[in-house]
């Protein structure tokens, strides 16, 4: 399996982007910042090797969700089966002008 974890903001369309690469409504998009859960699995209809985790959306000066997410990805890269690391991180961002902070690029470190 290839795993792949969204991280952005909340409200930066992790969740739709998901729901539009597989074409279909696998995750129900709740309009509440951090309503994923990070260890939930979502697996393609399309080819069950393909696996996507949702994380909570971050804001600056919350250092728990970030926290959550740097957990995941230190669990998931020290993995010993191949199927349970994590291969990819996908950083979704806000269309707007703004330039990457931290911790939009902290987590990049951590792969």
């Amino acid at each position: 399996r290839f795993r792949i974890l969204l991280v952005g903001r909340s409200g930066v369309g992790k969740t739709s982007l998901i729901n539009s690469i597989f074409k279909t409504s696998l995750t129900v998009e709740d309009h509440r910042a951090g309503a994923a859960s990070i260890e939930r699995e979502i697996i393609s209809p399309h080819n069950e090797n393909l696996v996507v985790h949702d994380s909570e959306g971050y804001e600056p000066g919350d250092p728990r969700k970030s926290e959550v997410i740097k957990k995941f990805i230190t669990k998931r890269c020290n993995a010993t089966i191949f199927s349970e690391k994590l291969h990819a991180v996908w950083s979704v961002r806000s269309s707007s002008n703004q330039c990457p902070r931290s911790p939009d690029t902290t987590f990049l470190g951590y792969v």
